[in-house]
């Protein structure tokens, strides 16, 4: 039996304004990334209200500028968007499996 689609959470990188400074000063392609945390911010929210009128599940994933280099010197990831993305997924995923999903 297949599972369905919906039942799978998407990971969304996110980032606390306040460490949005420190959330930048860590990854390599931080000239890719807004200047201000509102401008990064709102391409996420849209995303989010995208996904949720779909009904997928969606959780925000906080990327902890102080420890996300460390997760990625585990995983042997740069610490770029890939990672962010890829974190964001896995955690998404472990944290619905906590809650009882059907994973």
């Amino acid at each position: 039996m297949a599972l369905d689609p919906k039942l799978i959470p998407v990971g969304l990188p996110w980032c606390r304004e306040e460490d949005y400074s420190a959330f930048i000063g860590i990854f390599e392609d931080a000239d890719d990334l807004p200047k201000t945390w509102k401008d990064f911010i709102k391409p996420y929210e849209r995303a989010e209200k995208g996904f949720k009128e779909k009904g997928q599940l969606v959780v925000r994933v906080y990327i902890n500028p102080r420890t996300f280099p460390e997760w990625c010197a585990n995983k042997g990831y740069r610490i770029n968007a890939k990672a962010r993305e890829r974190f964001a997924a896995e955690i998404a995923i472990k944290q619905q499996r906590n809650a009882g999903g059907p994973w």
